[in-house]
């Protein structure tokens, strides 16, 4: 699919215009959003009202707190058994019981697509070498790692490409919790607009305080604000509407006849002869951001499971209670009802005995608590926590035999979600290579745009691994080594098992013609002749001269 892009360095004025449309405001425009004429300063501040407190925002921001074992057991309080008024009883035991079956099945899920590096196809080598050596190197992809670990607390995670101070391509990540994109279509696949509200901590002599600014991109460019009492204005430091990055650009002068007219456009030249450069600021014809979603929905991992691990952990903690405030066994005492009870017990446990009147009765009532059918129950919400948040329960005994196929049953759930999270995945990195080819055409001067680039998921599960070696070397003879070689269970990175292969197969050959030189056989090439060899000479030359020439 082509990538290619091109740079827009009309940046408007205070009025924010689309390209060739001066007379034409910028308006927003989705299946959920329709403003016309709507002025750029007052959505700043109505989209932050309405984004801060709204729902999606805060499943967001609580896929977060569960994974950091931050639950609803944690507001979890003691009351009085007896009485109407519900006064908290600090004397209660109150057990706040975890079980973080978000983190379990969030690191789950990304583990098993991306714990190993996935491998790059293109059938340009150049360009191939170019993405794995000078982008996708162990740095990106750990950021690739973490962005889609938290798309999936999130349900959707962002990547912001900027250019440094140096002129390096570089990517941030940018929670989904400080993003809110304005689609152009109803699948949303095109971003039309984008605000990014993000808080930064500032000190004032002593003071600390806490800045919110806003962002807000256009195809035109990106405005910036900051918050103040009356709300957002525009930041006075970043007055104009900037580009997206510099690029330092040729400047030219028109030249003119007598009339005005002009009659040449000529490059600027320096005292020297040289041509003047001068920074120029740019948009791409993309907004710098790209999405990764966990599914299509852009929801949280927590929608699906959270009533499951709120309701174990809300039983198990009762279950620790109970054991903590009643004992196996609860004394009785007949016949000592005018005693003071807190005397009685403490004299027991001091001397171990008890003095017994003739009607009087010492014993014990058992409050044995059965916790089998509870171990049945959290076994039950445990099981269904897995199955609705589609991960592989590695406590489950119902995986049949442990070959191949009693493995794929355990993982099918996984794998279900994994192929989802896959097809939204390539969508990410097919956005992502826009910007990275954009910049291999500014340092390269190549454009690669128009090749096609693949990404193989290297999944990383419980297998049987002689079986899949069997099926792998089974089936050579039909699928290429370049297919089935990120199948092989002993492969983590590709490429690198790709130049080993090499180094070892031109080595195997030096050894090869060595061994038909100590055997006075010369070592075969393209022209069957030997590598040291002059290739103007004939070796044959001699044989051919005819006998009596030198006669």
């Amino acid at each position: 699919m082509p990538r290619k892009g091109k740079l827009n360095n009309d940046l408007g004025g205070e009025q924010i215009t689309y390209l060739n449309q001066e007379d034409h405001k910028e308006t927003i425009e989705t299946y959920n959003v329709s403003a016309d004429n709507i002025e750029v300063d007052k959505l700043v501040q109505k989209v932050y009202d309405e984004f801060n407190s709204s729902d999606e925002r805060k499943l967001m921001l609580d896929g977060i707190k569960y994974y950091n074992n931050e639950s609803e057991i944690d507001k979890k309080v003691r009351y009085d058994h007896c009485g109407s008024d519900g006064k908290i009883n600090d004397k209660l035991s109150n057990a706040k019981m975890h079980k973080n079956i978000m983190r379990k099945l969030t690191r789950q899920k990304v583990t098993y697509l991306l714990g190993k590096m996935f491998s790059i196809n293109t059938d340009n080598d150049q360009y191939k070498e170019i993405l794995e050596s000078e982008y996708f190197e162990k740095n990106t992809y750990r950021l690739i790692f973490n962005t889609l670990k938290e798309a999936i607390k999130e349900g959707i995670n962002w990547i912001n490409p900027y250019y440094d101070e140096e002129g390096k391509l570089c990517f941030r990540r940018v929670p989904g919790n400080q993003v809110k994109p304005f689609w152009a279509d109803r699948e949303h696949t095109k971003l039309d607009q984008l605000i990014h509200y993000y808080d930064v901590e500032v000190y004032k002599g002593d003071e600390k305080k806490t800045v919110t600014y806003a962002d807000y991109y256009s195809k035109n460019g990106v405005i910036h604000y900051v918050k103040e009492d009356r709300g957002f204005v525009r930041d006075k430091e970043r007055p104009r509407i900037e580009g997206n990055f510099s690029l330092m650009v040729p400047q030219t002068e028109d030249i003119k006849n007598d009339k005005g007219e002009i009659v040449e456009t000529t490059y600027k030249l320096d005292e020297d002869g040289r041509i003047i450069f001068e920074p120029q600021e740019m948009v791409w014809d993309k907004l710098p951001w790209v999405p990764l979603k966990y599914n299509e929905e852009e929801t949280s991992l927590l929608k699906y499971i959270r009533s499951y691990q709120d309701n174990y952990e809300k039983l198990i903690s009762t279950v620790v209670d109970i054991v903590n405030d009643i004992p196996d066994a609860i004394k009785y005492f007949k016949g000592y009802s005018g005693a003071d009870l807190a005397e009685l017990t403490e004299k027991i446990a001091q001397y171990r005995a008890i003095l017994i009147d003739p009607d009087g009765d010492v014993g014990s009532i058992e409050t044995k608590f059965d916790i089998t059918s509870v171990s049945s129950l959290l076994d039950r919400i445990r099981r269904d926590a897995y199955e609705d948040g589609a991960g592989a329960d590695m406590q489950s005994d119902n995986t049949g035999d442990k070959s191949g196929v009693g493995l794929k049953f355990l993982y099918s759930d996984l794998d279900l979600d994994s192929e989802e999270i896959e097809q939204e995945m390539n969508v990410f990195l097919e956005w992502l290579l826009f910007f990275v080819d954009f910049d291999i055409q500014l340092k390269h001067h190549t454009d690669y745009s128009e090749e096609e680039v693949t990404f193989d998921y290297n999944k990383t599960l419980i297998i049987n691994e002689s079986e899949q070696i069997d099926m792998i070397n089974n089936s050579r003879d039909m699928i290429p080594d370049k297919i089935l070689l990120p199948k092989h269970p002993f492969v983590d990175d590709v490429s690198e098992v790709e130049k080993a292969i090499k180094e070892q197969e031109l080595e195997d050959q030096k050894k090869m013609e060595e061994q038909m030189k100590m055997f006075g056989n010369t070592p075969i090439n393209g022209n069957n002749q030997d590598p040291n060899q002059d290739p103007n000479q004939n070796p044959q030359a001699n044989n051919n001269q005819d006998p009596n020439a030198n006669k």
